[in-house]
């Protein structure tokens, strides 16, 4: 399976999710290195310890990849704002879009695509189309959750 058909499934899920409950919690989907699948619920804590028990899950169970399907506000800006938006927060910005978003990575390399959250003033929420962000440089304590090879550096 590759991310991109990773990141299909995942969607295909996630949607259901939403569409029955209105929200997705955050959730990995992994898969072993012998072909088993696992769903994990992100651990209910701070994101930095969260992340540090991914890894260290990840690394036990032979994960070789895996989605992360999660809410999150997002904001398209110029590099000069960047400061301000780190201050305040992404929540607190004119002009934030609510998504959907799936951030997968393998030894290939690390793929995101979003959905755009649509929340009407009265009215269920719905979710727009799909859109692959693609294959970009990504940084972040997002990226590197697998197990480096032996003489690998990410």
């Amino acid at each position: 399976m590759t991310l991109h058909e990773m990141i299909e499934t995942a969607d295909a899920g996630a949607v259901a999710i939403f569409n029955r409950n209105g929200a997705v919690q955050p959730l990995y989907h992994a898969i072993k290195r012998d072909g088993a699948h696992m769903l994990v619920p992100a651990p209910p804590t701070s994101k930095a310890a969260a992340l540090t028990l991914m890894r260290a899950l990840f690394e036990l169970q032979d994960v070789v990849r895996y989605v992360f399907i999660d809410e999150a506000w997002m904001v398209g800006t110029d590099p000069a704002e960047t400061e301000r938006i780190n201050r305040e927060g992404v929540r607190a910005q004119p002009g934030r879009v609510e998504v959907l978003i799936y951030i997968a990575e393998d030894d290939t390399g690390l793929l995101m695509a979003m959905r755009k959250i649509l929340r009407p003033a009265h009215g269920k929420a719905t979710l727009a189309p799909l859109e692959h962000v693609g294959a970009q440089a990504f940084e972040g304590r997002m990226v590197g959750l697998l197990p480096r090879p032996a003489g690998r550096l990410q």
